[in-house]
């Protein structure tokens, strides 16, 4: 395999965030009571400005408009739920507790 096809993979150890007891509700109904993870996904906002003057169909340096952090998501689901997926109904939406 070459170096370039070698970046294309990706060698990761699965995180196993702490587990709490918590209430999944869809519709006003109880749909999971158990232990729960909360996954924290934040959005980032990049716009940069790139030149090709070398005309090598490689973009060469540039100068950043925009790097600032655009939101965040904050999804719950059942412990033993490898998906995450809100709209695919796997996770449900949160609200962190501030404490």
């Amino acid at each position: 395999m070459s170096k370039q096809e070698r970046g294309g993979y990706i060698l990761m150890q699965k995180i196993l965030p702490p587990s709490v007891q918590g209430v999944l509700v869809k519709g006003g109904q109880v749909i999971y009571d158990g232990e729960i993870v909360c996954e924290l996904g934040v959005f980032g906002i990049s716009l940069r400005e790139y030149s090709n003057a070398s005309g090598d169909g490689i973009n060469q340096g540039g100068r950043i408009l925009m790097d600032k952090v655009g939101g965040h998501i904050l999804r719950s689901k059942n412990v033993n739920t490898d998906e995450g997926g809100v709209a695919a109904g796997y996770a449900f939406l949160s609200s962190p507790r501030l404490v």
